[in-house]
């Protein structure tokens, strides 16, 4: 099950230990999985699914001589600028969406990093530079296709599977593999500019004690006192 030349697609940034795979299944379609899963479970074989392949979990190195899904093929981006909203496959990573959704007049919060699968860090919970005004990624998930372990697809959302649908809210990459996931956009309402500000640890205190309101017995100045600082900010 491994693809001409797969011996040459891992690429590793992390001081994690390393996933040890005996197989590699290269997944071009959900029938490719659901028939992989059937037959890693029939015969007892580990697996696991990946999409953007940028978790960091200690667990992930837990997969010795097992399958290992690759996900990265199933990267259609459809953006319904009718209904305004985003349907994308596991393999698509947050820089993937960005240009389609701005074109089509939407935002949606995404992570700071482009390189990150979105559907894994959806159902991670999704921080991001646009949750104060949006909320997590996750807030923003409508629906989504499931593949359980018993290779069973599932339509899962509010009004579908909604046990199953809150659980992948919480437990995300627990309960099922995602094939697709449909999420709400917002339409563009001005310009957005994000500023990332770091300042020597001898300007922390007179900066954070400007822009963060506390009361005095806070000892704010006490606690700051020698860190380096960093500060994300965006307004519109």
């Amino acid at each position: 099950m491994l693809r001409k030349g797969g011996e040459n697609i891992r690429v590793r940034h992390a001081n994690r230990p390393p996933t040890y795979a005996a197989a590699l299944s290269i997944i071009d379609s959900e029938q490719d999985l659901i028939t992989a899963v059937k037959l890693s479970t029939a015969n007892n074989i580990s697996f696991l699914a990946t999409g953007g392949r940028h978790g960091y979990s200690t667990t992930f190195g837990n997969l010795q001589n097992g399958l290992a899904l690759d996900l990265s093929p199933l990267d259609t981006v459809t953006v319904d600028a009718a209904a305004g909203t985003l349907t994308i496959g596991p393999g698509v990573t947050f820089g993937d969406v960005m240009d389609p959704v701005y074109e089509a007049g939407y935002q949606i919060q995404t992570g700071t990093c482009t390189c990150v699968g979105m559907i894994g860090a959806t159902i991670g919970g999704g921080i991001g530079r646009l949750q104060g005004t949006y909320g997590l990624v996750i807030d923003g998930l409508l629906s989504a296709r499931v593949v359980t372990a018993a290779g069973e697809v599932l339509e899962v959302s509010e009004n579908s599977n909604a046990d199953l649908f809150w659980g992948i809210r919480g437990a995300g990459a627990n309960l099922g593999i995602l094939t697709s996931a449909t999420y709400q956009l917002h339409p563009l309402a001005g310009n957005y500019t994000s500023i990332d500000l770091i300042f020597p640890a001898s300007r922390n205190v007179t900066y954070f004690t400007a822009v963060i309101p506390h009361p005095p017995s806070f000892g704010l100045a006490r606690i700051l006192r020698g860190w380096q600082a960093s500060s994300t900010r965006v307004t519109s």
